[in-house]
């Protein structure tokens, strides 16, 4: 992620490959951007690695020409079916009566003691602390006690997953600073305090994958990755229709971008709107099912207070918001970028931004949230501090 005064960020998707370098210092000024087509990525994971390997290496080139210092780290978003989580319950003595950051650690490697076989943890991120007998504990520092317990959302992926990544990076000389699920990322910059205390989901529809985040009473207490995106609905128009692939994804992306349509048209290649409308819709609509189920089935539907937040590049179809009234029964919006910085950059940069701004809120290199006194989870930059 560092790199001098440098950060860059590196978001590899299924559909798209795009990269970021903004300054160190606040207000974040972007340095370099640009977006290539993503050739040997499906579902989030690299299936060629060669291709993936020379569409990076040609994206680095492009960048590394608008900045004036080499680019050697990089933060990356993770997606995708190869990602999962789980919570986990730990407990450990508190050393010397008073909870220090020792103690969270030691409780933080506690609650990774569990079987992980074949797979990386991403992340293990706080819920819920308790001293002794007291409950709900936010932030534990300081406190007087002899037992520390807590609850932590732990975030892994694949093994194998994981390590292609990283060799598609050291193929074009990059070390990687540390993974951040996107989902995750895009929600640290597209949800409010406010949402994330009353009960929302964020939704990342992707064009391989669909990934979510649950937040209830401020934490994150579920996330998971389905293995289907906005591609299913390219390749539904292209069957259905009798039409190629490409012309198939540009008759998606002019409905998905139209704010009102009129039905009874005819679009390029003589398909019929209406049809076109019913196919796409009926895709989407499986795909928000899938995951109203998953969440239903967790028993997390009716804590829902602020409902769904649609992101990703295939989120941004204009009729997602009645579908999901419809078929859901449940209030939705767009995801915004709540930050004032960089707001010049359009929609489909988000994971990377949320990727940025994620990084600075945890310690990526001991996997935990920092602790310090003053907020829920408070923010601090020890490590960043000493590694940016």
């Amino acid at each position: 992620m560092s790199n001098g005064q440098y950060i860059s960020i590196l978001d590899l998707g299924t559909n798209q490959m795009r990269m970021l370098v903004v300054t160190r210092e606040e207000p974040h000024r972007i340095v370099a951007f640009h977006v290539l087509a993503s050739e040997g990525i499906s579902h989030g994971a690299i299936i060629d690695l060669d291709a993936a390997s020379e569409t990076l290496r040609r994206l680095l080139s492009i960048v590394q020409d608008q900045v004036d210092q080499k680019i050697t780290k990089v933060l990356c978003t993770i997606a995708g079916e190869g990602v999962s989580s789980l919570n986990s319950h730990s407990m450990v003595k508190i050393r010397s009566q008073e909870v220090s950051a020792y103690d969270i650690e030691s409780l933080v490697s506690t609650a990774q003691a569990i079987s992980l076989e074949n797979k990386q943890v991403l992340h293990v991120i706080p819920m819920a602390f308790k001293v002794d007998n007291q409950a709900g504990v936010e932030d534990p520092i300081g406190m007087y006690g002899a037992r520390l317990e807590g609850d932590f959302h732990i975030i892994v992926v694949d093994q194998g997953i994981y390590q292609n990544f990283i060799r598609c990076l050291q193929r074009v000389g990059l070390q990687l600073e540390s993974f951040v699920f996107s989902p995750l990322g895009s929600a640290s910059v597209a949800l409010s305090h406010d949402e994330k205390q009353q009960g929302v989901v964020l939704v990342d529809i992707g064009s391989g994958t669909t990934d979510y985040t649950v937040y209830i009473n401020g934490a994150l207490i579920k996330s998971a990755s389905l293995p289907i995106g906005g591609g299913s609905i390219t390749r539904d128009i292209a069957y259905r229709m009798k039409v190629s692939n490409e012309l198939s994804e540009q008759l998606k992306c002019l409905i998905c971008e139209k704010e009102s349509l009129d039905l009874s048209i005819q679009l390029q290649g003589g398909v019929s709107c209406s049809e076109l409308v019913e196919v796409i819709d009926a895709r989407y609509t499986q795909i928000l099912k899938m995951v109203d189920r998953q969440i239903i089935e967790s028993g997390l539907k009716h804590k829902l207070g602020r409902g769904y937040v649609i992101s990703g590049s295939a989120g941004m179809y204009k009729r997602l918001d009645d579908l999901i009234q419809t078929q859901l029964m449940i209030d939705s919006r767009e995801a915004e970028l709540c930050q004032l910085e960089l707001r010049a950059l359009p929609k489909s940069w988000l994971a990377a931004l949320g990727a940025l701004y994620f990084s600075k809120q945890y310690d990526a290199k001991t996997l935990y949230h920092t602790v310090t006194k003053g907020s829920r989870f408070s923010k601090i930059f020890h490590w960043l501090e000493a590694h940016l």
